[in-house]
């Protein structure tokens, strides 16, 4: 046996040993490297990425039981949240990375599953040291999220928070709750999907509530009694902090609670994500309120909506643009209304989709149809027929009578013409009329013959 015939072989599985050692040493290393700047592709650098997550790890349980692609999307979002509010230390805090990074986390933690996750509504984070005195209420808080987009919060309270993670009590995640539905009921940025669930889990939350104030006892701390407000942000503190007791106290709130904010947290295995199966394994159980396979979208709580501001161009640009482009256009003036009530009878049918979907009221659908959908119809229509010819053609007209206009332009009158109601196309400045002929007697029109049945002018000489 010739040994040396062996070497490169030996050589070669020699670098394969030690590359997959090398792989194996550093695997964290490259993992952290590709899910943070391939698939995320988060601005961050190396050193502040571990800084962040050293915070998190140190502080956030729910961070700790993250893969590592879910540890990079969870960083990922806190960047972006740090990069988007304004944080202010009040009565002498001095606010550092740590503090910033672990609030920021409590909005990701709450908003994981959600595609819209940054609460666009609170530009503004504010932290004291402790309790602090607010003048409105005239009484100590220990944090607050307030309507005009600032979240309020003791640090002191807010560390407490995640110091215990069983104990059904976190600052943070409480107020972030409650930040969570104001922007919704108080913004024009937010997660359809959660929006469209919450008075569904609102409803189902009603029967817990109703008993709490009348009998006074619950899974939930007595808290959650006050209101619907505090019912919610209280549920999410014990949605985090006792999962399993949660499920198993309050199972139909606590599920639809995962429908609502999609993402289990007992299952970690998985980043929290719901499961395949998850309506299927609980609506399997007919005590259980049944899960829907798929959640109708609702837009009770949207301000703000194409077909708004459609309306609004219409009325400003859109109706002027079309009468600019039928002053182009061989149609007589019956003829472009009558279009325009075709456009609007064609546009009823779209009330179905809207209504449905509530958009928008019944009352506003008039305004919708005839200062958007009609005028932007109309202008598609024109200039598809105006740009898209299929053929040109001339016509002379002898002139019978030449009307002053003003100082500078003519209004020509033809006998026997088409153009006797297209009073923009029969007129001329005087430059145009008298250059070369004191009284000219022919007009010739250049026309495009589009490709919806309709002339449009392109040239027009008299002589």
């Amino acid at each position: 046996m010739d040994i040396l015939g062996f070497i490169p072989q030996i050589i070669f599985l020699a670098l394969v040993w030690f590359a997959l050692r090398l792989i194996r040493r550093n695997e964290d290393y490259i993992l952290d490297f590709y899910f943070n700047r391939i698939k995320w592709q988060t601005d961050i650098t190396k050193d502040e990425f571990y800084r962040f997550a050293k915070y998190l790890q140190e502080s956030s349980p729910y961070f700790r039981n993250l893969s590592h692609d879910g540890k990079a999307k969870f960083v990922h979002r806190v960047k972006h949240i740090l990069g988007t509010k304004k944080f202010e230390g009040r009565d002498g805090l001095q606010l550092t990375e740590r503090m910033v990074v672990l609030v920021s986390g409590a909005i990701v933690q709450v908003t994981f599953g959600l595609n819209r996750f940054d609460l666009s509504h609170f530009t503004t984070i504010r932290l004291f040291p402790e309790a602090f005195y607010f003048r409105l209420y005239e009484q100590y808080l220990k944090g607050g999220a307030s309507k005009s987009g600032v979240i309020l919060l003791s640090w002191k309270d807010f560390e407490e928070g995640y110091a215990d993670e069983f104990d059904k009590y976190n600052l943070g995640l409480h107020e972030v709750a409650h930040a969570l539905k104001l922007n919704v009921t108080e913004g024009n940025r937010f997660d359809l999907k959660f929006a469209s669930y919450l008075d569904t889990w609102e409803e189902i939350g009603m029967l817990e509530f109703a008993r709490m104030k009348e009998v006074g006892e619950s899974f939930l701390r007595e808290y959650a009694g006050g209101n619907m407000h505090e019912f919610f942000a209280v549920c999410v503190e014990h949605f985090f902090e006792a999962t399993n007791d949660f499920k198993k106290q309050l199972p139909d709130i606590y599920n639809h609670l995962c429908v609502l904010l999609n993402q289990d947290p007992s299952n970690f295995e998985e980043d929290y994500e719901l499961s395949n199966d998850f309506a299927q394994s609980v609506n399997k159980d007919k005590d259980r309120i049944p899960i829907p396979e798929k959640i109708a979208l609702s837009y009770n709580y949207v301000t703000s909506h194409w077909s708004f501001s459609l309306t609004a161009l219409g009325i400003i640009v859109l109706w002027p643009l079309a009468f600019y482009l039928y002053s182009l256009t061989v149609m007589n003036t019956l003829e472009f209304y009558l279009l325009a009530a075709l456009f609007i009878i064609i546009g009823i049918e779209q009330w179905f989709w809207f209504s449905e979907k509530a958009i928008m009221s019944i009352r506003f659908f008039p305004f919708y149809l005839i200062g958007g959908f009609s005028p932007s119809m109309l202008c598609l229509f024109l200039f598809i027929n105006l740009n898209l010819a299929i053929s040109t053609s001339e016509s002379t007209y002898f002139i019978k009578h030449i009307l002053p206009d003003g100082k500078y332009k003519s209004v020509l009158v033809y006998s026997n013409s088409e153009l006797k109601d297209k009073r923009s196309l029969r007129t001329f400045s005087n430059a145009e009329l008298f250059n070369s002929s004191s009284e000219p007697n022919y007009v010739n029109y250049k026309f495009s013959n589009g490709i919806l049945g309709y002339r449009s002018v392109i040239s027009k000489n008299a002589y």
